[in-house]
């Protein structure tokens, strides 16, 4: 997250932070391929 990298958080109350699924989908999609050299 602090490298840019992660998706961005999305504020959902005074203290609480959430995600969105999707992204966080596709951010592991992308960690995977990278990993198996087939990154586009």
């Amino acid at each position: 997250m602090g490298q840019g990298k992660f998706p961005a958080s999305v504020k959902i109350g005074s203290r609480a932070i959430a995600f969105v699924e999707s992204e966080i989908d596709e951010w592991i999609n992308q960690r995977i391929a990278e990993s198996r050299g087939t990154a586009t």
